[in-house]
């Protein structure tokens, strides 16, 4: 059974602010659960809820075989008090509190991860929670450890946004920077930007080369895309930060009778377009190792 206090300090999670104040944020349903306990570097299970109907699962599943000290931290409650504490319509079978392990990097060092690695995502301005969770989920799936966000991106721990990840979230490394731009030079690294005024990926010469006057650090070889929002794009102060821009060429109908106005779609989803770059450009960077 859930005190009412645990119930109140769950939900007050569902607000920034106290996922602020906490370093503590709540992931819903066992198999999203499964991963974040997985990664005991970065991520400290405070609290495991589920139904009754729910341990049996958990179990079988082997959740609890990941948590240290589990009986202070495991507890059956209610349908009803789940039900209290969910940010959901319909409240899952299991939630867990997660609390932040805060990373002991140095500034250089998170740079330097970036530089290490063969493609990295940046994003500008990207406030909806359904698009960033997607867009980690897509850093996942591509292997890409690195993620960069403005400040004023949406919260990466919004619970809307933890449920979008499906997992994905525990295993990619997300950080913000105060200018997003100033942070993106000091990279010291090719970067290019989503654009519907660049060139066609397709055509875009990789790797790409830095300005004249620049120089790369020893050893670094990392490529960084940048995404901006829907409805702005990237700011003046990130676009004059890049090396490149780039686009997806959009493609006539087929057939003679096409309707007038037909085929002016006037941009793809910023995830949807993300997922198409990265992948056309993961494979050509794979295929020139």
């Amino acid at each position: 059974m859930a005190s009412k206090g645990l119930i109140k300090r769950v939900r007050q999670l569902q607000q920034k602010k106290y996922r602020s104040q906490t370093n503590q944020f709540v992931v819903e349903g066992s198999r999203a659960i499964t991963e974040f306990i997985k990664n005991k570097d970065a991520f400290d299970c405070v609290h495991l809820l589920t139904t009754k109907e729910q341990a049996e699962v958990v179990v079988h599943r082997g959740v609890l075989d990941h948590v240290v000290d589990v009986t202070p931290r495991y507890q059956s409650v209610t349908p009803l008090e789940m039900s209290k504490m969910t940010g959901l319509s319909t409240a899952c079978d299991s939630l867990a509190v997660f609390q932040r392990k805060l990373p002991d990097e140095t500034a250089e060092e998170v740079r330097q991860n970036f530089r290490d690695s063969q493609l990295s995502l940046a994003l500008d301005s990207v406030r909806d929670p359904g698009n960033l969770g997607t867009l980690i989920r897509l850093c996942d799936w591509f292997g890409m450890r690195n993620l960069l966000l403005s400040s004023d991106c949406c919260d990466c721990y919004n619970p809307k946004v933890v449920r979008a990840t499906s997992g994905s979230l525990a295993r990619v490394r997300v950080r913000y920077a105060d200018c997003l731009g100033s942070e993106l030079r000091s990279l010291r690294v090719p970067l290019v930007g989503a654009s519907m005024e660049g060139q066609s990926v397709y055509d875009l010469e990789l790797p790409l080369r830095l300005k004249d006057g620049e120089t790369a650090p020893d050893g670094a070889g990392g490529l960084v895309l940048v995404m901006g929002s829907e409805g702005q794009g990237l700011s003046n102060e990130v676009e004059s930060a890049l090396h490149g821009l780039v686009s997806i060429p959009s493609y006539p109908f087929e057939g003679g009778d096409v309707l007038d106005g037909d085929n002016e779609a006037e941009s793809l989803n910023v995830a949807m377009a993300a997922g198409i770059l990265i992948s056309e450009m993961k494979r050509r960077l794979w295929e020139q190792r």
